[in-house]
């Protein structure tokens, strides 16, 4: 009963699991036969479908489809099915708490990947990816819409409400799988432009000096001579939460790029957010970052995004004490 109905028939796409509704596939497709019987040049056919009134039938159907008749283009009933999954889609991000972070996943087929092929994840982590891309989950912020708790503190830390947000990227029971969580996905950029044919200058975690007080990026890159701050940052897809992540990297590195140009003698680059969702969720500033230092293959964009994923099911697990339960 909990299960958003656009988790189900939204598309893979747009972070749904696509299965088809059959009042729409039906209706779709009795239209369609029926039109091409009509055009049919069968005279015994024809008698057929006058005697039957199959025309006034699929006339009084299209109507129901807010199609208008007669249908000429068999192209439209397509776009029908296309519309309707639209409004599958506009509905499910509306939904006052189970929709909050459906847009971040519109679009994405990197951080939807895992639905187009759910042996990516083991069966068990792929149910918790539903749970946790439906808004379905026990914590006690969630739990408290089906049944009211006696409170919504945090079980662990008992300093904040306990959301999926604060579950997944700020309680202090998890801030270890937190932190290892961000390091695999730096780890993991660092490799791939460690092993790239092109010569590239990778400093780690460099403490640099600023009129305002140090700052420690993740990565400073130099490549085709000019100079990159490139910082990873996940956030829970909420409203906003990811544009803020990126704006926040900006704001906070765009005072290091002069400085870097001028110590290195090389020109100035820009700065490179990384940002993941905790539900890896890939946005295109992120994708941007990535093809600007030459990584551009679709591999690693899924792979950083599963990195923040399966990340994010081992705290959910730990945090709610599954992994004594779940194999």
């Amino acid at each position: 009963m909990s299960t958003p109905n656009g988790l189900l028939y939204c598309s893979k796409r747009d972070g749904g699991l696509g299965i088809p509704k059959l009042e729409v596939l039906a209706t779709s497709s009795a239209l369609k036969q029926g039109i091409t019987l009509l055009n049919s040049l069968d005279t015994a056919t024809h008698a057929l479908l006058q005697e039957t009134k199959l025309e006034q039938r699929l006339q009084s159907l299209a109507k129901t489809m807010r199609m208008q008749w007669p249908i000429l283009n068999l192209r439209s009933i397509d776009a029908y099915k296309k519309r309707m999954k639209a409004d599958e889609l506009k509905e499910w991000s509306q939904l006052q708490t189970k929709g909050r972070g459906v847009t971040s996943f519109t679009d994405d087929r990197n951080g939807n990947a895992w639905l187009y092929n759910p042996n990516l994840l083991k069966p068990s982590r792929f149910l918790t990816a539903l749970r946790l891309r439906g808004g379905m989950t026990s914590d006690k912020v969630t739990m408290n819409k089906v049944k009211t708790q006696a409170n919504v503190e945090c079980r662990k830390c008992r300093s904040y409400n306990e959301t999926l947000a604060h579950v997944l990227g700020q309680c202090i029971y998890t801030k270890a799988q937190i932190i290892r969580r961000h390091d695999e996905i730096r780890d993991f950029v660092t490799k791939k432009l460690a092993n790239m044919k092109e010569e590239i200058k990778i400093i780690e975690e460099a403490l640099i000096p600023t009129p305002t007080g140090n700052l420690k990026p993740d990565l400073v890159v130099v490549n085709q001579g000019r100079v990159h701050v490139v910082d990873v940052t996940v956030r829970h897809e909420d409203i906003g939460y990811l544009d803020e992540g990126y704006r926040s990297k900006v704001v906070k590195y765009s005072p290091l790029l002069e400085i870097l140009a001028e110590q290195l003698n090389v020109e100035r680059g820009r700065v490179l957010p990384l940002v993941v969702g905790t539900i890896g969720s890939m946005p295109k500033t992120t994708i941007d970052s990535l093809r600007e230092t030459n990584i551009n293959d679709r591999g690693s964009f899924i792979t950083i995004s599963l990195l923040a994923l399966r990340n994010s099911i081992e705290i959910y697990h730990t945090f709610m004490d599954y992994n004594v339960l779940v194999a």
